[in-house]
């Protein structure tokens, strides 16, 4: 890989994260408008995951126009 590359797998990743940070809490205030005792720590790993789901099938998901 060249440096270039290397820099922008770098900021990739960053940008990544980021979604997924965004995405937790965003589901975090969700499920605290509705109810403030469920388990804050656990949606937002659901949250965080949904992030991940939805860029693996951004990548995977092709269209099949001819």
């Amino acid at each position: 890989m060249t440096p270039f590359q290397i820099i922008l797998f770098c900021i990739s990743v960053i940008i990544y994260l980021l979604g997924g940070y965004v995405c937790g809490r965003i589901c975090v205030d969700i499920v605290r408008d509705k109810n403030k005792e469920m388990n804050e720590v656990m949606w937002f790993w659901a949250g965080f995951i949904f992030n991940v789901v939805a860029v693996f099938m951004t990548l995977t998901v092709k269209d099949k126009n001819k």
